[in-house]
C-alpha cells in the first residue's frame, strides 16, 4: 500500500471515529437530558448567587466565602419569611382562580352558542370529551396545559429531589467555581484552556444579567398584574399574579400562557371585562419589554427574539417543560460561545481590507 493510500486510509478511520464519538455524545446527552438540564439548572442558580456574594463581598469586610455563606443564609430567610407571609394568601388565591374557571368556561360556552360558526369550529374539541360539554372539553385541556407545565415543578416539590439537586449543585458551584472550571477544562489541549475560561467567564456574566432581568421582570410582572386585577375587581387577581409572575420567568411564551385563565374569569365577569384585563396584561408587558429588559439589556448579550422562539419551542418539544423553562439561557450560553470560539475566530482570519 503507498503512503498515499495509507493516509487516506488514516483520515478515513479518524474521520469515522470522530462521527462515532459525536453520535455517541449526542445519544448520551439525549439519553440523560434531565440530568444535564436540571445541572445547567445548578449552574444558573451558582450564577446568580455568586454574582450577589461577590457584591456583597466589595461592599463589606467579609470574604467571598463568607459573602456566599450569608447570601444563602438570607436567601433561605427570605424563602422562609415569604413563604409564611404570603403563602396562604398565595394558596388560596390559585385555588380560588380554580374555583372560579368552571363557570367562567360555562359563560363562554353559552357566548359561544350564539354565533354558530365559533362553535362549529371548536366542535372538535366537544366531539373529544366524554359528556360533550364545551366548558368541561376546554377545562381539560386546560387542566392538561397546566399539569404538563408545571408537572417536573410538582413531581420536584413533592419527592424534594429536584429542588435539593439544584440547590445542592449551586451551593457547590458558587462556593468554588474555579475549581470545577478547572477541572472540566483539564480534558482540552493546554493551549486551548485560557480561551474557554475566557468563554465561561463572558457567559457567567451573560448568565447573571439576564437572571437579573428576569427576577426583576417577574417582581414587577407580578405585583402589578396581582395591583392591576385587583383594581378590576378580578377574583383570585393575588393568584394570577403569582402565576404571571413565575411564567414571566419565560420569554415570550411565558406572558402568553398566564393571560389565559385571566383572560377566562373576565370573560365570566363580562366581555368587557375581559377586554380591559387584555388591555392590563399588554400594557404590562409593554413596561416590561420596553423598560426593564432593555435597561438590564445594557450589560447583556441580547438574544435575537427568533431564535428565543424558535429555542424554546425546539427545547419544549424535546425535553418537556424544564426544557422550555431552560432554553432561554441556554441558548445563551450557546450563543457566547459560537461567538466567542468561531465567529471571531473566522473574523480574525479574514484579511485586511486595503
Amino acid at each position: 500500500m503507498s503512503n498515499a493510500q495509507t493516509e487516506f486510509v488514516h483520515r478515513a478511520l479518524l474521520a469515522a471515529s470522530i462521527a462515532a464519538a459525536l453520535t455517541v455524545t449526542l445519544l448520551a446527552l439525549w439519553q440523560f437530558a434531565d440530568v444535564m438540564l436540571l445541572g445547567f439548572a445548578g449552574i444558573l442558580l451558582a450564577v446568580g448567587w455568586r454574582g450577589l456574594a461577590e457584591t456583597l463581598a466589595s461592599r463589606s469586610p467579609l470574604s467571598t466565602e463568607w459573602s456566599v455563606a450569608t447570601v444563602g443564609v438570607l436567601l433561605i430567610v427570605l424563602a422562609i419569611a415569604g413563604g409564611w407571609w404570603l403563602g396562604p394568601d398565595i394558596v388560596a388565591g390559585i385555588n380560588q382562580l380554580f374555583d372560579q374557571l368552571p363557570g367562567s368556561l360555562k359563560k363562554l360556552e353559552q357566548a359561544v352558542a350564539n354565533y354558530p360558526a365559533i362553535e362549529q369550529t371548536i366542535s372538535e374539541v366537544v366531539e373529544n370529551t366524554d359528556n360533550g360539554s364545551l366548558a368541561s372539553g376546554l377545562m381539560e385541556r386546560v387542566s392538561s396545559v397546566f399539569s404538563a407545565a408545571f408537572g417536573v415543578l410538582a413531581t420536584a416539590l413533592a419527592a424534594l429531589v429536584g429542588a435539593v439537586v439544584i440547590l445542592a449543585l449551586g451551593a457547590y458551584f458558587a462556593s468554588a467555581p474555579a475549581t470545577y472550571l478547572d477541572g472540566a477544562i483539564r480534558i482540552l489541549p493546554p493551549r486551548q484552556r485560557s480561551r474557554v475560561a475566557g468563554v465561561a467567564a463572558k457567559a457567567a456574566h451573560g448568565l447573571r444579567w439576564w437572571l437579573l432581568g428576569r427576577l426583576a421582570s417577574m417582581a414587577v410582572v407580578g405585583a402589578l398584574t396581582s395591583t392591576g386585577l385587583m383594581l378590576l375587581g378580578i377574583p383570585a387577581a393575588l393568584g394570577l399574579g403569582v402565576i404571571a409572575g413565575l411564567l414571566s420567568f419565560i420569554p415570550n411564551i411565558g406572558p402568553i400562557l398566564s393571560a389565559l385563565p385571566a383572560l377566562l374569569i373576565g370573560f365570566g365577569e363580562s366581555p368587557m371585562t375581559a377586554l380591559y384585563v387584555a388591555g392590563l396584561y399588554l400594557a404590562i408587558q409593554t413596561v416590561e419589554s420596553y423598560a426593564i429588559t432593555p435597561l438590564i439589556q445594557q450589560k447583556a448579550v441580547t438574544l435575537p427574539p427568533a431564535l428565543i422562539i424558535f429555542v424554546q419551542l425546539l427545547f419544549g418539544a424535546a425535553f418537556g417543560f424544564l426544557g422550555l423553562l431552560l432554553a432561554t439561557p441556554l441558548a445563551l450560553v450557546i450563543l457566547i460561545a459560537v461567538d466567542q470560539l468561531y465567529v471571531r475566530k473566522l473574523d480574525s482570519e479574514l484579511p485586511e481590507p486595503t
